[in-house]
C-alpha cells in the first residue's frame, strides 16, 4: 500500500488501531498529524521518499495552549514558579509562546515516530521538518522523561524588598520622572537593572496618565472668515537688507496669503500688508495674532475696525494659542532654505525665494490627505462673505460680550485696557463662531512628554 492509499485509509476511518481503541496518547496524536497531512497531500506533490512535508501539521500557528503537565502548576514546574517572585505575571509573558512550542515539538515527535514506523529514517523525518536529526533526538528523548515539559526562559527573576523599591519611587517622585535609568543603577547599586527598568518604566506611566491635560482641535469650516498673521526672522536679512517676515495664512483653506520680507515690524508695516490683501481678496471677519507691538498698536486696532474685522489676541506668553501660523513659519522657512539652496545661495534668502516658497505651500500641500484638495484649490473654491454676515456676527458677539461683562460685575459701555478686552472677546468670540457654522472644537488628551536634560553635558 502506498503512502497515499494509507494516509487515505486514515482520513477514512480503516485503520485497525483506531477501529479497536488500541492507541495511546502519542499514537493518537500521530493519527492527527496524519490526519491533519491529508488535506496537504490533495494539494501538494509528496516529498521524495514519501515524506510528509513539514507543513502538515506541525505549524506552530496551529499550536493550541496546552493545560500542562500533571505535577505543574499553571504549566510550570513547581521550582520554577517558586522563582518568579519579581512579578505575578513574569511568566504570563512567555507561556503562550512556550506552550506553543510544545506543541509543535510534540507534533514534531508524532510524526516522526509515524514516519518510522513507514520505512523512514529519523534523518529524513529530521530533514523533512527542517530541524537537525540530534535536535529531534533530543525532543523524543524529552517526550520520554518528562513529557516535554514547559520551562521558562531566561535567568530567574530576583525581586528587591519591597521597603527598597517604594524608596526607589519616592526618589522618583523628589527627582522627577525623567531621571535615567544610570542614575537609578547609581543610587540603588543592590537592585537588579531589569526591575529599575520596570519601576522607571511604571513610574513614568502613571506619570504620564495623572498629569494628561485636555487639549482642544480647532477646525475652522469657511475658508476666507479667519486669518492668523505674525512675524517671523530668518538667520540672515533677506536680499540683505530686510531683517523680518510678515506671514498672514487663512485657517480654514491652509492657504499662505503672505510670506513677505519686511524692513521692520511696525504698525504701518502690517496696515500696508493687510491692505494690500484686503483689496485683493477682501478682509476676514477674524484676524489673530499675538501681542507684539505692531499688532496691539492704536492706528492698526482703528484699521481693522474699519474693515469690519475682529482682532483676536492670543492671551499673554503663549505662542501655542497661534499655533497655526507658528508651525506654518516653519515649514516656510524650511521650504525657503531648500529653494535658495537650489539656487546656490543657501545662506543669502532673496524675495523671489521666499515667493517660490509660498507657491510651492500652496499648490504642492495636501493637508487633508493624497486624495484631497491643496491649499490652493480650496482657496480658490471659497464663497465671499456678505456685509449680512458680519453684520450677524458683530450682534451676536456684542450680545455675548455683555453677558460676560454682567457676570463679571463689569461695565459693558465702559472702556477697558487691552489685556481686559482681549480676553473678554476671546471667551465671548468661540460659542458665537461655533454657533455660526465657521468652527467646530474637539478635544483630545495630551500626555506630557519627558525630556531629560544632560547638565552634565552642558559645556
Amino acid at each position: 500500500m502506498t503512502l497515499e492509499q494509507e494516509l487515505t485509509a486514515v482520513r477514512n476511518g480503516q485503520e485497525t488501531a483506531v477501529a479497536n481503541n488500541e492507541v495511546d496518547d502519542m499514537q493518537t496524536e500521530e493519527l492527527s498529524v496524519v490526519r491533519s497531512a491529508v488535506a496537504t497531500i490533495e494539494s501538494r506533490e509528496p516529498c521524495a521518499g514519501g515524506i510528509v512535508p513539514c507543513g502538515a501539521g506541525v505549524s506552530p500557528a496551529a499550536a493550541q495552549p496546552d493545560p500542562g503537565a500533571p505535577g505543574h502548576r499553571h504549566g510550570l514546574p513547581e521550582s520554577d514558579a517558586m522563582r518568579l517572585d519579581r512579578q505575578p505575571q513574569a511568566w504570563e509573558r512567555q507561556a503562550d509562546s512556550r506552550r506553543a512550542e510544545r506543541e509543535v515539538r510534540k507534533r514534531s515527535v508524532a510524526f516522526s515516530r509515524w514516519s518510522q514506523r513507514h520505512g523512514q529514517t529519523l534523518s529524513a523525518a529530521a530533514a523533512a521538518l527542517d530541524v537537525s536529526p540530534r535536535t529531534l533526538r533530543r525532543w523524543r528523548l524529552s517526550w520520554h522523561s518528562d513529557r516535554l515539559a514547559l520551562r521558562p526562559r531566561g535567568r530567574p527573576c530576583r525581586c528587591a524588598a519591597p521597603e527598597i523599591r517604594n524608596d526607589v519611587v519616592a526618589f522618583l517622585d523628589e527627582a522627577g520622572p525623567a531621571t535615567g535609568l544610570p542614575t537609578l543603577q547609581n543610587h540603588y547599586p543592590q537592585v537588579t537593572r531589569a526591575e529599575l527598568i520596570e519601576l522607571l518604566t511604571t513610574y513614568r506611566g502613571d506619570y504620564r496618565q495623572a498629569h494628561a491635560r485636555q487639549q482642544s482641535v480647532l477646525h475652522w469650516q469657511c475658508p476666507g472668515s479667519v486669518w492668523a498673521m505674525d512675524f517671523s526672522h530668518p538667520l540672515g536679512a533677506i536680499d540683505g537688507c530686510f531683517p523680518a517676515i510678515f506671514t498672514v495664512r487663512d485657517l480654514a483653506s491652509h492657504q499662505q496669503l503672505l510670506w513677505l520680507p519686511v524692513a521692520d515690524e511696525t504698525a504701518d508695516t502690517v496696515i500696508c500688508g493687510l491692505h494690500e490683501l484686503f483689496d485683493e481678496h477682501g478682509a476676514p471677519l477674524v484676524l489673530k495674532c499675538d501681542n507684539g507691538p505692531g499688532f496691539v498698536a492704536a492706528g492698526l486696532k482703528q484699521f481693522l475696525r474699519d474693515w469690519s474685522v475682529v482682532t483676536l489676541y492670543s492671551p499673554p506668553y503663549a505662542p501655542w494659542y497661534n499655533g497655526a501660523v507658528e508651525r506654518a513659519n516653519r515649514s516656510l522657512k524650511d521650504i525657503t532654505e531648500h529653494v535658495a539652496e537650489h539656487a546656490g545661495h543657501a545662506a543669502y534668502w532673496t524675495s523671489a525665494d521666499l515667493h517660490t516658497a509660498r507657491l510651492r505651500l500652496n499648490r504642492w500641500n495636501r493637508p487633508w490627505g493624497a486624495d484631497g484638495p491643496t491649499p490652493e484649490e480650496t482657496w480658490d473654491s471659497r464663497s465671499p462673505l456678505t456685509m449680512d454676515e458680519r453684520d450677524v456676527l458683530f450682534e451676536k458677539l456684542d450680545l455675548a460680550r455683555r453677558v460676560l461683562c454682567r457676570e463679571r460685575e463689569v461695565d459693558p459701555d465702559m472702556p477697558l485696557d487691552h489685556r481686559q478686552e482681549s480676553e473678554l472677546l476671546r471667551l465671548a468670540l468661540q460659542p458665537v463662531m461655533e454657533s455660526g457654522g465657521y468652527l467646530y472644537v474637539t478635544r483630545r488628551r495630551i500626555a506630557p512628554v519627558l525630556t531629560r536634560r544632560k547638565c552634565d553635558k552642558i559645556m
